[in-house]
């Protein structure tokens, strides 16, 4: 029985899969074996009936300049009860197979790398070879060699980005575009590059820190205001959708998603487009900012990775190809053909390339300390620096919602230096007014703690005003008016007023609190001074329920120290 070759693509497609396949085929079909092309992966090798095709010469030199893939793909990965129960080596057997060819990206090469200690465990006298894929250009390649299909995807992504940078100018908009990538951000990047991009965001710019929503776009809305100060009205943002694997549980539902999930455990991107929640996100922070704006998703999705391959796959994937024969007849096995710049053929053996505990390939990342990075971000990106912020006031009307337009231009930034998370006091001053806007900010988690508007810190007395029955209800139009200035064009819930009366019946602090909860669930804690007719505080609570349930724990408090507290609903 004539000698036998099986080979299998897996995981998503990229330029130069044919290539490669067509490749391999008229290299053996030269050397006198018969090429066995197995459908669905590696689907296949844990099925009793597999969908194969034998390929002879004229479909292998019919398929290889052509993009997508001829064989069928799958992502299927098998159990470690697959490999003991299901593994077919009666395939094998029956076909006189020598030699087991892959061709895909790091889970691929994973299983790839299970598959070649299976077959040394058991002796079948199987060779396996892999074929480094992936427009992700994320398996670990020796000097920076790309992985197959990369320099496609990056050419035609570069393509569709260029237009969309011309339409951004032609229309003064700005354009946020999702590039693919599962966890290295090389594909955005080399697009951003490219085409000169004003603002790259990949997840390894975060430099192992946490990638948070808010970090993703305020580094769009720098560009954005950095542009402004530039005198560009317009731009584009690429985004790695890798930023959205390393969100926690809690800011992805931030982002308002709702995943489902591959055979790997990977969130199924595919099924979502990241370039519309990007940009949910962004202009839901002009609103905030009080910055117009006009912006536009653009997904690069499916339409780069099964393109037909440029020049470049069509020579590299060639090469890979017939490496693969070279390697083999070298009695080389469990390995990945590598070939460098000048065309050398070489081995990479899976084992040395595994991560010692897990066994999987780990993926290669964008280098942030190499110069190529370092010029990228110091002549192409566009962001707000220290010397920017006196300009950027004139484009940004609120400071973490307060309405900067209000307030005199300076901006009084205080330190607290006992503070571990750089804790900032930012006060605005009102024009023509002496209260003032105030908040707490903590730079490290984002966390607001309260913006208010105070009177120098005075305490108004109890004598100030006394007890009075519906006095909550008085003031009402007062703190309505306030909810206009601090969150106009908000729908009120409801409205509750609470006053606190000493034993002598005065106003405790001279102050009623009002609890504003608004239909985006924020509840806005306004408090009034009936003697001095003026507003002493504005406080903002994510949690009504919480305050709630802290107010009545006060009231029971105060029943036992003498105070009344009443509540009354005014709206």
């Amino acid at each position: 029985m004539k000698e036998a070759i099986a080979i299998l693509t897996g995981g998503g497609p990229a330029p130069g899969m044919n290539t490669v396949v067509g490749s391999v085929a008229k290299t053996f079909l030269r050397q006198g074996y018969r090429v066995i092309g197995l459908h669905e992966g590696y689907t296949g090798l844990f099925n009793p009936s597999p969908r194969t095709v034998d390929i002879d010469y004229p479909m292998a030199d019919g398929i290889f300049n052509q993009g997508g893939s001829f064989l069928q793909m799958s992502r299927f990965k098998p159990k470690d009860s697959d490999f003991e129960n299901n593994f077919n080596l009666k395939f094998f057997t029956d076909n006189n197979i020598k030699l087991l060819v892959t061709v895909g990206g790091d889970d691929t090469a994973s299983t790839a790398n299970r598959i070649a200690k299976f077959l040394e465990a058991k002796k079948y006298p199987i060779a396996n070879i892999h074929v480094p894929k992936t427009i992700d250009n994320d398996l670990p390649l020796p000097k920076g060699t790309p992985t197959f299909g990369y320099e496609s995807a990056k050419d035609k992504g570069a393509v569709i980005a260029r237009a969309v940078y011309v339409d951004a100018r032609t229309s003064g908009n700005w354009f946020v575009l999702a590039a693919m990538g599962r966890s290295a951000g090389h594909l955005a990047f080399g697009i951003g590059e490219a085409c000169h991009y004003p603002m790259i965001v990949i997840p390894e710019m975060f430099d192992k820190t946490e990638i948070t929503v808010e970090k993703i776009v305020n580094l769009v809305i720098s560009s954005i205001i950095k542009r402004k100060i530039m005198g560009m009205d317009y731009g584009a943002a690429v985004i790695s959708e890798g930023v959205f694997h390393a969100l926690s549980d809690e800011e992805i539902r931030k982002s308002g998603i709702h995943f489902t999930y591959d055979e790997h455990g990977h969130p199924e991107l595919g099924k979502v487009s990241k370039a519309h929640i990007f940009n949910e996100m962004i202009e839901k922070k002009f609103k905030e900012l009080g910055l117009k704006v006009k912006s536009r998703p653009v997904e690069l999705g499916y339409e780069i990775r099964c393109q037909t391959p440029i020049a470049y796959d069509l020579t590299y994937c060639s090469e890979l190809g017939i490496g693969v024969h070279k390697l083999f007849a070298e009695g080389k096995t469990g390995c990945m053909v590598y070939v460098d710049s000048e065309g050398n053929v070489s081995p990479l053996y899976l084992k040395d390339l595994q991560d010692p505990t897990t066994g999987k390939i780990p993926p290669r990342l964008v280098d942030i300390k190499s110069d190529k990075f370092s010029s990228v971000v110091e002549t192409i990106l566009n962001a707000i620096t220290p010397a920017d912020y006196e300009a950027a006031k004139q484009y940004v009307s609120k400071i973490y919602g307060l309405d900067t337009n209000r307030a005199r231009t300076a901006v009084d930034v205080t330190t607290y230096e006992d503070s571990e998370d750089d804790e900032y006091n930012i006060v605005l001053k009102k024009k023509g007014w002496k209260y003032e806007y105030s908040v707490d900010v903590k730079i490290n988690s984002g966390e607001i703690n309260q913006s208010a508007i105070s009177e120098e810190d005075k305490w108004i007395s109890a004598s100030d005003a006394s007890y009075r029955k519906g006095i909550e209800r008085k003031y009402l139009r007062t703190v309505q008016q306030m909810m206009d200035k601090i969150a106009p064009n908000q729908p009120i819930k409801s409205i509750y007023g609470i006053s606190r009366f000493d034993t002598q019946n005065l106003l405790l602090y001279g102050e009623i609190t009002y609890y504003v909860r608004s239909e985006d669930g924020v509840t806005y804690v306004i408090k009034y001074a009936p003697s001095d007719k003026c507003l002493t505080g504005v406080f903002v609570h994510k949690d009504f329920h919480e305050l709630w349930q802290q107010m009545k724990r006060e009231k029971k408090q105060d029943q036992k120290e003498g105070i009344n507290t009443i509540i009354e609903k005014c709206y």
